[in-house]
């Protein structure tokens, strides 16, 4: 029984080393994206007493968004009016596709002296103290599907019972 959960854990942990991988690909460098995450790992290590794949599951547990927000245009009306419709991530991997996408787009944001790696740690960091900017979004993002959620009437929910 042991087994099969440490199989389970190790793949779950290859699967989101390879999609943070995937992510921080920029013009097909696929070895430098290794390194700047072996870089980042190392000096996450070193930092904390936590291992680095609780803090980076904690960071990416903490930035998993439930609900995206798109705009719609209007086509009917003269004005182009834009709507704000939010719709329910239903897929985890979905949702956690965007958590890191959402993450590293904000480590892009920070212009500073260090190198991409440092920044890219001290997000983590952040992230995994509720702390960061990308938080702050997401939970703006919450928000407002929420204030929206008229728009949500028509989802088919899969618990739904017909009465």
């Amino acid at each position: 029984m042991k087994k099969k959960n440490y199989k389970i854990i190790n793949k779950q942990n290859t699967l989101l080393k390879q999609k943070v991988i995937g992510h921080l690909i920029i013009g097909g460098r696929k070895k430098k994206s290794e390194k700047v995450l072996l870089k980042s790992i190392k000096s996450l290590q070193k930092q904390s007493l936590k291992s680095y794949k609780e803090i980076i599951n904690l960071a990416v547990m903490n930035a998993i968004p439930i609900f995206k927000v798109s705009e719609r245009r209007l086509k009917k009306t003269k004005k182009k009016k834009k709507l704000l419709v939010p719709f329910f991530l239903s897929n985890n991997c979905i949702r956690i596709s965007t958590a890191l996408k959402n993450i590293i787009n904000n480590t892009r944001k920070i212009s500073s002296n260090l190198p991409f790696y440092n920044n890219l740690n001290k997000e983590l960091v952040l992230n995994a103290k509720k702390k960061s900017e990308n938080i702050k979004i997401k939970n703006d993002t919450q928000r407002l599907a929420i204030e929206k959620k008229k728009f949500l009437d028509n989802y088919k929910w899969r618990n739904k019972k017909k009465t």
